[in-house]
């Protein structure tokens, strides 16, 4: 474990440090909590489109025709 600092400025300088990287993390946070919505858009549309190119792959294996 590491001793607290010595003196007021080692002190100082520790909180601020600690300060910075707390409000680096929520701000981080933040950001990800507002791009969710088109990052789960874009998710849900690869989803679409990666189950219609395995039905179509599936189809043309299995000798459907999509012009039935």
């Amino acid at each position: 474990m590491m001793p607290l600092p010595s003196n007021s400025r080692m002190r100082t300088l520790t909180i601020g440090s600690f300060i910075v990287g707390v409000s680096l993390y929520g701000v981080g946070l933040y950001y990800a909590f507002v791009n969710i919505g088109p990052d789960q858009e874009m998710a849900q549309f690869r989803k679409k489109l990666l189950k219609e190119w395995l039905r179509d792959r599936a189809d043309v294996y299995l000798g459907k025709s999509n012009d039935e």
